[in-house]
């Protein structure tokens, strides 16, 4: 805002200094809210995704997913279930060395393993219908899904994108496990318009799977959070 300072009788406007640069890694590409504001020099914010991801076939692109979430200026730390770990098992030195970070999907020793940072959204895609019931059910053995069950408590912005077919979908004790999670856990779930709609069985299309949808809802979490 432009001040007025008064000069031998005249009104004479004063400029306020040019903002400093924004701090390196910092975000100044977000519609209308230009966070860390580089006006007032705030440090950057921290943008820390929680990848988690089951076994399922869009799994398969998940180094693809992970770029496009770091041209996003997302630190992402990837998580994945013992299966979807067995599936990906040649390519897991590579998705290391893309995130900067262990891909977790085992407990180890707390003096071996380096230590999770807090989410500011944690993402899980692509879920299964296996993993949604036990998730539900509280049955976490793994840090794939222990880590959103305990974000969700943690009043962490959590957001899930199913891929199943439409008969899966029709199954009560699924739906049941998917109200749980929305309305128990508070569990954002992007399906249909917002995220992933169910295929029909035999057609699966794993490369159509919505993970700019998904990185979109994840962050819009971070603005609003």
């Amino acid at each position: 805002m432009t001040s007025l300072h008064r000069r031998r009788g005249h009104e004479v406007p004063v400029l306020p200094p040019d903002p400093p640069p924004a701090p390196q890694g910092a975000r100044t590409d977000c519609a209308g809210c230009q966070f860390p504001c580089p006006a007032y020099g705030l440090l950057p914010v921290s943008t820390v995704l929680h990848l988690s991801a089951s076994a399922a076939a869009p799994v398969q692109q998940i180094g693809s997913a992970i770029r496009s979430a770091q041209r996003r200026s997302w630190d992402v730390h990837l998580l994945l279930t013992p299966a979807a770990a067995r599936w990906l098992e040649t390519e897991l030195p590579g998705l290391e060395e893309l995130t900067g970070h262990p891909v977790r999907h085992r407990y180890d020793a707390p003096w071996r393993s380096e230590p999770l940072p807090l989410a500011d959204v944690v993402l899980v895609a692509p879920l299964s219908a296996a993993d949604a019931c036990a998730w539900a059910a509280g049955i976490t053995p793994d840090p794939a899904l222990a880590v959103p069950a305990e974000a969700s408590y943690r009043s962490r912005p959590v957001l899930a994108m199913p891929y199943w077919h439409s008969e899966t979908d029709r199954q009560r004790s699924l739906r049941d496990a998917l109200e749980h999670l929305r309305w128990r856990d508070g569990v954002k779930l992007l399906r249909g318009r917002k995220g992933y709609r169910p295929h029909p069985p035999g057609q699966e299309d794993p490369a159509a799977y919505p993970w700019e949808s998904a990185l979109a809802a994840a962050e819009r979490e971070l603005r609003f959070y």
